[in-house]
């Protein structure tokens, strides 16, 4: 029975290895590797709830190209927050509380990579509600 749990362990530490990619180095570190043209795939987008209609938008973009940001009113298309930023790492505070009731999108466009974020605004009778969902990496 031991010996089964010590190969469990040592099947699983070394699947884990396979996995993090420490079976092969040579490959990830190779220099002068062609790289495919969409090496902004990467690029890691992170909205936070901050309080009750205030968004933490932070964005990590170490290929430095152009980052667009916008918010939408996914009902009339209307772009009502727009920015652009080259940094490595960004950051956007958004504050939603004036707008109206309805769905709303938190767009980051980085090359040809889109990251969307739907925000959905409802008043109830006592209260109003804010929910965030994280839509799928779309790719032009």
């Amino acid at each position: 029975m031991k010996t089964a749990l010590l190969n469990t362990r040592f099947l699983l530490l070394a699947a884990t290895a396979c996995a993090l990619g420490v079976a092969q180095p040579a490959a990830a570190a190779a220099p002068g590797a062609d790289r495919p043209a969409t090496a902004v795939e990467g690029v890691p987008v992170r909205v936070d709830k901050l309080s009750d209609f205030t968004y933490l938008l932070s964005v990590s973009n170490p290929s430095q190209k152009t980052s667009q940001v916008w918010l939408e009113n996914l009902e009339t298309g209307a772009r009502l927050y727009q920015s652009s930023d080259k940094a490595p790492s960004f950051g956007r505070k958004l504050n939603v509380k004036n707008l109206e009731d309805g769905q709303y999108a938190i767009v980051v466009q980085t090359d040809r990579v889109t990251r969307r974020y739907t925000l959905e605004l409802s008043t109830r009778p006592t209260q109003r509600v804010s929910m965030l969902q994280d839509n799928d990496l779309a790719t032009r």
